[in-house]
C-alpha cells in the first residue's frame, strides 16, 4: 500500500464547550510556529449523525450539503459567505482556495488531511469542542490517523458550564433573556443527552486516554484564563513542543473572546445542578486536582 504522506494535524482541542476554546483558537492562530484552519470547529470526527452536534461534515456530497436538511446550517452558510467576500476583497487567494476545498470538497479522510496542507513546516491542529462527546470507537479513528496526536482538553466547573450554555442558547434564540423561560424547560435542557455528555469530563478523559497516552493529553482550566492566562497559554505551547508564547502577543491573552451576557443563576437551578454534578466534581478533584479541588470545596 502506498504511504499517505499528506499533512495530518499534530493536535486537537476537544473542548469543553464554553471553556475558552475560542480564546485558545484566536491565540494559537497568532503563533508563528502554528497553523490553524481559517474556520474554527471543523466537526470532522463527530460527523456521525448519532451525535447531537453541528456535524457540518455529515453531508458528504455537495448536493446534500447545500440542499438538504442535514447540510450546512444557515449560520454556517452566512459565515462562509462572509469569509469568501472578505478574502476576495483582500485578494487572499490562499484563503479562497482553502475555503473552496472546505466548502465544495467530498468529506473524507483525504479531504480532512488536505485542510492542513498549507501548514508547511508549522505544526497544525484544530479545535472542535464537540469532540469531547465522541465515543471510544471514533477516538480510535483519530488515533489511527495520527497516533502521536496531542490532545488539549480545557475544563470548566460543569455547573457554571451548563448555566453558561443555557444562557447562550437563550440569547441566541431570542436575543435576550426571556421571562417566560421556565425552570422546567431549563432543567429539561440540562438533562438532554448532548448536555449530559458535554458535562461528563471523566467519560471524555476515559475515551481519549484509551487511545492516547496520558502524556499526550493536556488538562487546562477555564479558571486559569481568569487568574493567569499567560501561564496557561505558555503551558499549552510548551505541551505542543514550541516553547513559550511570543511576548509580543501576550497582551491578547487578557482579551475576552466570544463573551456572553450573564444573568444570575436562579437558586432552584443552582440546587439542581449542584445535585447533578456534586459526585462527578468530587471525582474530578481526585483525578485532575488543581481547580477541580476548588470546585469540590464549593459544594455544600
Amino acid at each position: 500500500m502506498k504511504k499517505d504522506d499528506r499533512k495530518v494535524p499534530n493536535f486537537l482541542g476537544i473542548g469543553a464547550q464554553k471553556a475558552a476554546s475560542t480564546w485558545l483558537y484566536e491565540l494559537l492562530k497568532l503563533h508563528p510556529d502554528i497553523w490553524m484552519p481559517l474556520i474554527k470547529e471543523i466537526h470532522y470526527f463527530d460527523r456521525s449523525k448519532k451525535y447531537k452536534t453541528p456535524s457540518r461534515c455529515s453531508a458528504i456530497g455537495y448536493d446534500e450539503r447545500f440542499f438538504q436538511d442535514n447540510g450546512f446550517s444557515s449560520a454556517m452558510l452566512q459565515l462562509l459567505r462572509k469569509q469568501f467576500r472578505n478574502n476576495y476583497q483582500k485578494k487572499n487567494w490562499e484563503n479562497l482556495f482553502w475555503l473552496c476545498h472546505f466548502t465544495f470538497g467530498t468529506f473524507d479522510d483525504v479531504w480532512y488531511k488536505n485542510l492542513f496542507s498549507g501548514s508547511g513546516g508549522q505544526i497544525c491542529g484544530e479545535i472542535t469542542p464537540s469532540y469531547s462527546i465522541i465515543d471510544s470507537e471514533d477516538v480510535a479513528k483519530v488515533a489511527f490517523m495520527n497516533p502521536q496526536m496531542k490532545i488539549i482538553f480545557l475544563l470548566r466547573n460543569p455547573i457554571d458550564r451548563a448555566w453558561s450554555v443555557c444562557q447562550y442558547n437563550t440569547l441566541k434564540k431570542r436575543g435576550q433573556f426571556a421571562s417566560d423561560i421556565s425552570i422546567k424547560s431549563m432543567i429539561d435542557f440540562f438533562k438532554s443527552p448532548g448536555q449530559v455528555l458535554r458535562g461528563d469530563y471523566l467519560r471524555t478523559y476515559r475515551n481519549w486516554s484509551r487511545h492516547f497516552p496520558e502524556s499526550n493529553i493536556f488538562i487546562g482550566f477555564y479558571d486559569e484564563v481568569r487568574d493567569d492566562p499567560v501561564r496557561l497559554i505558555n503551558r499549552v505551547t510548551q505541551f505542543l513542543g514550541i516553547g513559550d508564547y511570543p511576548v509580543e502577543y501576550l497582551g491578547k491573552t487578557k482579551e475576552k473572546v466570544n463573551f456572553s451576557k450573564t444573568m444570575q443563576m436562579p437558586d432552584e437551578i443552582r440546587r439542581y445542578l449542584t445535585q447533578m454534578y456534586a459526585e462527578p466534581i468530587r471525582k474530578m478533584a481526585d483525578k485532575f486536582g488543581s481547580y477541580a479541588i476548588q470546585w469540590a470545596n464549593q459544594i455544600p
